[in-house]
């Protein structure tokens, strides 16, 4: 590619005849005036003097102008064709720029899907499950070329290894409610969803949890107790036949949400007559 060759660079020189001489009278003049005051009898002289000062002035600017037109056109047809140069080494430029960026988009997006692919078959050597392995975020630095697959491997088990320790205590902590709630239902008639407390794992500590179906089960037990002992209690209750529904087989179960309003009497019956026939109820609310 052929360099720019400048054959003539020398700067112009501008000789400015008497420019010492004008220079020293003019000072001396603006000394001589600086203190010098308008009176009727000079206002005609320092009007004229005022008029020929200000044309000479203008003599001194517009020949500057003319020198600098003389001087400056050479500069602007110079800086024209070097922009027409430069416009068009930068078209070529541009032109090879979009297809560098393609090629390395292209080389990006290979990387990733390559990048995706490690991080599904580790995810399924170490057992990671989908759930967690979504946790996992892309880090745009492994894009880069300087980041070498050897290295992304390494980082990606790290962060495989962090989120297998929380899928393993999510899941003990899963079996842990799992086997409370089912020894809370054990010993009652009231039956407590072990799912109601797992969703609870999303924002709320396994303690807490574990301790909310622990006060769970003392307040079941407690309104158990109550409804035996108002059984006891009610005469009535002793005194009334409740009969066994017959349930034929292969018989379809069904699940009602009901607002019952009775008697305390009304209501205990009820109860019995639910527990003779082995029919599952759960009090909502207190």
């Amino acid at each position: 590619m052929n360099e720019l060759e400048i054959i003539n660079k020398q700067l112009p020189e501008i000789e400015f005849k008497g420019y010492e001489e004008i220079k020293q009278q003019l000072e001396e003049d603006v000394s001589k005036y600086q203190n010098y005051i308008v009176t009727e009898d000079t206002l005609d002289v320092d009007t004229k003097l005022r008029a020929e000062l200000n044309k000479k002035a203008k003599a001194i600017d517009d020949k500057r102008k003319e020198i600098e037109k003389l001087v400056s056109e050479p500069i602007k047809e110079f800086k024209a064709k070097c922009d027409v140069l430069k416009n068009l080494y930068t078209e070529v430029s541009q032109k090879i720029d979009i297809q560098i960026k393609t090629f390395e988009e292209e080389r990006k997006e290979k990387k990733k899907e390559e990048i995706f692919a490690l991080l599904d078959k580790l995810s399924k050597e170490k057992g990671l499950e989908d759930k967690y392995q979504s946790l996992i975020e892309f880090d745009e630095r492994y894009l880069n070329k300087t980041y070498e697959m050897k290295d992304i491997e390494k980082d990606l088990i790290n962060k495989i290894d962090v989120l297998l320790t929380q899928q393993n205590e999510e899941k003990a902590n899963i079996e842990a409610i799992k086997k409370q709630v089912e020894l809370v239902n054990q010993n009652t008639k009231i039956k407590l969803e072990a799912e109601d407390f797992i969703q609870k794992l999303n924002y709320m500590s396994f303690q807490e949890i574990i301790l909310q179906i622990t006060e769970k089960s003392k307040k079941i037990e407690e309104q158990e107790k109550t409804i035996q002992k108002e059984i006891e209690i009610d005469s009535t209750a002793n005194t009334i036949n409740i009969p066994k529904v017959e349930i034929k087989e292969n018989e379809n179960v069904f699940e009602f949400k009901l607002k019952i309003t009775g008697t305390k009497s009304q209501l205990i019956t009820l109860r019995k007559f639910m527990e003779t026939n082995n029919i599952s109820y759960e009090k909502l609310g207190d």
